[in-house]
């Protein structure tokens, strides 16, 4: 009887567990999350590019959210062979993470990673109005366009703004 009482309560706190440990951005890959709150960015982008291209995960939208992010570290980052090999990471940031908003199709990991989808829509403020005072704008459309592809609903506004750049 004790053991079974100790087995019960060690299948419950082991589900508990699992349960709870379970809520990194939906629990299902739990080795990019390690990789990239350790810091390990390029390895977390190699794996998490691995699985974009994996049968079996290539439809899920959680590895283009982490490549999406760790491009962002990469053209945040100081060091100079980062920012030779990554030479277009916030472009690539944007597109991987557009990427990411297609293919979660129940919205559930964009409304949790919202703060991530902000934080690049900021970059990309900040490059239109950089190709606007340029008078570049050709690249200010495509940064709009871009920016567009962030948001989950078509904002007239944006389209319009591009369109008139595109003019």
């Amino acid at each position: 009887m004790k053991n079974a009482v100790k087995y019960s309560a060690f299948i419950f706190i082991t589900f508990l567990y699992y349960q709870l440990s379970g809520q990194v951005i939906d629990g299902k890959f739990e080795k990019l999350a390690k990789l990239y709150i350790s810091s390990k960015f390029e390895g977390c982008f190699d794996k998490a590019e691995s699985y974009t291209l994996s049968d079996k995960t290539k439809k899920d939208a959680e590895p283009y959210l982490y490549i999406s992010m760790c491009m962002v570290e990469f053209s945040e980052s100081d060091d100079e062979f980062i920012q030779e090999e990554f030479r277009n990471a916030k472009k690539q940031a944007v597109k991987y993470a557009w990427k990411f908003v297609k293919k979660d199709k129940n919205d559930e990991l964009y409304v949790q990673n919202i703060e991530f989808i902000n934080r690049l829509k900021k970059i990309q403020k900040s490059e239109i109005k950089a190709n606007i005072n340029d008078a570049n704008y050709r690249k200010a459309a495509s940064a709009m366009k871009a920016y567009g592809q962030l948001n989950k609903e078509k904002d007239i506004l944006v389209q319009l703004f591009t369109g008139i750049c595109e003019v």
